[in-house]
């Protein structure tokens, strides 16, 4: 095999790799607004991108294209698990120590500490529970972010880390919801339980895919009549 050969096979077999990959990924739905006084937008195939905004060579896994949102307190929390995010950049002066053989590289105080003017993105999440989490996104260095999804009229495009006084808000619509088998007033979004947790009944999981299945046989029948 020629070495040709070899960069296409090889080329192929990480195409393939990676549509395997977008498969697994679950599409996320969601409303969102970049002010409280403007209408939502309803969109789909929602992500989170962390765009390489530096000069050189870098590393495509430190800029990922993802369904989770990583924070600074550590936890990286998927999409699934949000019910609803708020979202605003911030500019804070980060004080950081820098070590005596590097200090020639920057300005620093008579302490040693180097300051530096940078964009922060605050979050504040609340999951289907109904409990609360404020913290802030853990960005790479040299990294724009973006929130990414498409409508019914084409893309769009967020960009959260700018200086404005924009809020964002996404509002997620579940990608299924577990009912109880017994009080159907009991439903449980994107959770995890295999019983009900108010009265201990089997959950059944209904998709969306599933009501739509539904609707289908009466709008034939409508059509019919």
């Amino acid at each position: 095999m020629t070495t040709l050969n070899k960069v296409f096979v090889m080329l192929f077999s990480v195409t393939l790799f990676l549509l395997a990959q977008e498969k697994q990924v679950p599409a996320f739905r969601a409303q969102i607004s970049v002010n409280s006084s403007q209408e939502y937008i309803l969109a789909q195939q929602i992500l989170m991108d962390f765009d390489f905004s530096g000069f050189g060579i870098y590393a495509p896994a430190d800029y990922p294209l993802t369904t989770k949102v990583p924070l600074q307190n550590g936890e990286i929390i998927p999409f699934d698990k949000i019910k609803e995010m708020t979202l605003w950049s911030e500019r804070v002066i980060q004080k950081k120590y820098v070590s005596p053989e590097n200090r020639a590289q920057y300005n620093v105080d008579n302490q040693g500490y180097r300051y530096k003017s940078e964009f922060v993105i605050n979050v504040t999440l609340v999951d289907w529970e109904g409990d609360t989490l404020v913290s802030r996104i853990k960005q790479p260095e040299y990294s724009d972010v973006y929130i990414r999804g498409q409508t019914k009229r084409g893309d769009v495009e967020i960009i959260l880390d700018h200086e404005s006084d924009d809020v964002v808000h996404v509002v997620f619509l579940p990608n299924y919801v577990l009912q109880c088998s017994g009080d159907k007033s009991h439903i449980f979004p994107n959770a995890d339980y295999k019983y009900c947790p108010k009265c201990g009944k089997l959950l059944i999981k209904i998709t969306r895919y599933d009501v739509l299945k539904t609707k289908q046989p009466e709008k034939q029948k409508e059509e019919e009549q």
